[in-house]
Formats: structure tokens, C-alpha cells, sequence
């Protein structure tokens, strides 16, 4: 759930969107992760970005099929897409000076703060947006799992 990245900075100044999701596993693509994949393709396709996906669970096995056919409705090139699976606990992952994160979930939201800042400090400029799809918030949560989740809600 909650954890590090490790950010590998590059020197590309090419525009690359990252979705972060906990995974593709076949058993996991359905409703909200389908979802959440279909808008990912439209806006990197609309965007021209290179895109990938970086999985935050350990699990290895993914669905290719789906995301070829994914990827062939919003018009994107399905093996233009990296998959980057989760292989350590503080999980290295690469970052360029136009990277933008886009977090599934908000436990990825809040894994994905710190690495945005560290893009700030590393690149300067203006601070790259973190797009949160915010599908699972409910105030009337229990306590304790609001307290958990209300900071990726109020992400600035």
C-alpha cells in the first residue's frame, strides 16, 4: 500500500504520461480499472505522449489481450506502451523533466508526492501535475481510513 518510489531521473524532455495502478492482473480488469485504463489511452493518444504504466502490487502476470484491445479503440499503438511491474519495496522508477503521474487510487496519490517533488527539485520549473482519479473517497468512511486517505483527496 503505502511505500517509496526511488526516482531515476533521465534527460528526456519528451512528454511522458504514467498511469500508476495497483495492477493488470486479469482478475482485476473490470469496472473501475477498465475504466481508468480507457481514459489513460484517450489522453495519452490525444496528448501525443509516450505512456506507461507502472504497477504498484508484486504481482507479475498481466493481460496483454486487453490492453491491446485498450489501446486499439483509443487508436494508440499497444507496443508503444511500457509496463513497468513493482520489484522492490522503495520501487525504482525513472523520471523525466515532463513526466506527468496520473494515480489510480489514493494510496498511489500519496506514494506519488514525494516523487513529484524530487522531479521539482531535480528539473525546476513549474511543478507537474498529479492527476488523481479520484474513485473511491467517501467521507462517511470509518475514521481511520479517512484520516488515511483525506490527504491524497486535498492534493495540491
Amino acid at each position: 500500500m503505502l511505500h517509496p518510489y526511488a526516482a531515476q531521473f533521465e534527460d528526456d524532455d519528451s512528454f511522458r504520461l504514467s498511469l500508476v495502478l495497483p495492477s493488470i492482473a486479469p482478475s482485476s480488469l473490470f469496472g473501475g480499472v477498465a475504466t481508468g485504463l480507457d481514459i489513460f489511452m484517450e489522453c495519452g493518444r490525444r496528448a501525443n505522449a509516450r505512456m506507461r504504466f507502472v504497477l504498484d502490487d508484486f504481482q507479475r502476470s498481466f493481460d496483454r489481450a486487453f490492453l491491446e484491445r485498450s489501446a486499439a479503440l483509443a487508436g494508440v499503438d499497444p507496443s508503444s506502451i511500457a509496463i513497468c511491474p513493482r520489484t522492490a519495496k522503495a520501487q525504482p522508477i525513472v523520471v523525466g523533466r515532463n513526466d506527468v503521474f496520473i494515480a489510480y487510487d489514493w494510496w498511489s496519490a500519496l506514494n506519488l508526492r514525494p516523487l513529484v517533488g524530487s522531479q521539482l527539485a531535480r528539473f525546476g520549473g513549474d511543478r507537474k501535475p498529479l492527476i488523481y482519479l479520484m474513485r473511491e473517497y467517501s467521507r462517511r468512511s470509518t475514521p481511520c481510513r479517512r484520516l488515511i486517505c483525506s490527504p491524497a483527496w486535498r492534493l495540491r
